[in-house]
């Protein structure tokens, strides 16, 4: 299984990042639902396909400074 962007984020079986800044992530914390903010971090609670067990997949890590 390959995946780069969404199709690498949605293997993961728990906290799915979908979205968000390092900044914002330490300053306001994390959301599980839709932020107000499109640079506040955000995470699907249910996961992915859960086809990666081991860690979080983030693939905007340094595009988006997470």
């Amino acid at each position: 299984m390959g995946g780069t962007s969404a199709g690498t984020a949605v293997q993961s079986s728990f906290g799915m990042l979908t979205g968000g800044e390092s900044y914002e992530a330490l300053k306001d914390g994390s959301f599980s639902s839709e932020p107000s903010n499109p640079d506040d971090l955000s995470y699907d609670i249910e996961g992915g396909l859960g086809l990666f067990k081991t860690a979080y997949l983030d693939t905007h890590f340094g595009a988006r400074g997470r």
